[in-house]
This record gives structure tokens, C-alpha cells and sequence, in this order.
């Protein structure tokens, strides 16, 4: 189906894969826009760690009362949250948009983010590295201070109706052989496409 709506996305920090998927999905719809512009402004705000402890805290990590009070200056600007399945329905005509909606999202699937995010969202999307979740899901490891979430905590969230789940990739968020998602020098596009295929896919 075309589209005839265009999504301006401004992203306030890189989002790594999810912003792929975000731009990706952006880029087929304003290849199939009419000459009607309809078209939605929708901020992207990205959080990665919540941690009370003040050493821990810098610019990937702020504290729980910070999030807070982010959520309320929201609330009281009339900001209204989506997910990226709100996003995609909108591209395709399925619903609308609110006029000042927003979306929140949580990169690589801190445990923290279920300790002390959950209780507070009305909508977010959290992007784990499955990998990692998948290794705390053996480990039974519990940190609010290092620990991710496990699968069952992924159910959990996900069920509650407050959060998404989303792909931050199975095992490409090292910086040791490639720098994340991002292809290495000389290699090919091919080489490229199977190797990030494989990955996003084990994920998913």
C-alpha cells in the first residue's frame, strides 16, 4: 500500500540499530509521499542506564529522579508517547499520529530500565542485545547496577502493555573487531549484508 505521510524524526542521540530500523522505515515512506504533505514531527529521546549512585552517572547514565522529572515536564507539555508499531501503522495509513507525541527509548537492556523505568511508562521502547540478555537469562545474574534484563523480564514488560520490545542487534555491539552495526574497511557489500542478516535475524 502507499503511503502518503512523511514522518520527520528528530533524534536527540544516535540510537544504533533502532535508529536504522526508525530511518529505514522513514526512507521507504517519503520515497512513496504524495504531493499530500501530511506529515508529523515525532522526537526520539534515548536512554541507555538509570543508576542513583552519582559516580555512576554521566552522559549514557542519569539518575531514576531525572527520568522522572523528564516524564513529568512530558506530561505537563501535553507530550503524548508512541512505539515504533505506532510509527509503522501511521506510515501505512493504519492510525494517526498524535499532534505532539514523542518517543522514548532505552538502549542495550539495562536491568535498571525494569527496576526502576517500568513502574513509571506509559509507553517505551526497549532495544536489548540479545546476546547479553541471553546470557543473564542463564546467569540468573541480578544488578540493578550491571545487570540486563532476561527474556522473562522481556514477557513481563512486554505483556504489561507499557513497553516494546525492539532489535539492537544479537551480538554486533562490540568495538573490538567491527564498531557495532558499521561495516568494516574493504568489506564488501555482500559480505556485509549476510553477516548483519544473521545477527539482526538470531536476534529477533
Amino acid at each position: 500500500m502507499k503511503s502518503n505521510k512523511t514522518v520527520k524524526i528528530i533524534i536527540f542521540t544516535a540510537l544504533f540499530l533502532s535508529a536504522v530500523i526508525l530511518i529505514s522505515v522513514m526512507t521507504g515512506a517519503v520515497k512513496e509521499t504524495t504531493a499530500d504533505n501530511d506529515s508529523v514531527k515525532l522526537p526520539v529521546i534515548m536512554y541507555h542506564s538509570l543508576l542513583k549512585d552519582e559516580k555512576l552517572q554521566n552522559d549514557y547514565t542519569v539518575s531514576p529522579t531525572l527520568f522522572e522529572n523528564d516524564l513529568k515536564y512530558l506530561t505537563e507539555n501535553g507530550y503524548t508517547t508512541v512505539v515504533v508499531k505506532d510509527l509503522t501503522d501511521y506510515v501505512y495509513g493504519k492510525k494517526s499520529l498524535p499532534e505532539k507525541c514523542i518517543m522514548l527509548t532505552f538502549d542495550d537492556g539495562y536491568y535498571n530500565n525494569y527496576y526502576y523505568a517500568l513502574p513509571l511508562l506509559e509507553k517505551a521502547v526497549i532495544s536489548p542485545i540479545a546476546s547479553v540478555s541471553e546470557k543473564f537469562t542463564e546467569t540468573k545474574d541480578i544488578s540493578v547496577t550491571y545487570g540486563h534484563i532476561t527474556f522473562d523480564d522481556m514477557k513481563e514488560m512486554s505483556d504489561s502493555g507499557y513497553v516494546e520490545i525492539q532489535n539492537h542487534s544479537y551480538d554486533m555491539h562490540s568495538l573490538k573487531s567491527r564498531k557495532g552495526v558499521l561495516p568494516k574497511a574493504g568489506e564488501s557489500d555482500e559480505a556485509y549484508k549476510s553477516i548483519l542478516t544473521e545477527d539482526v535475524v538470531k536476534a529477533q
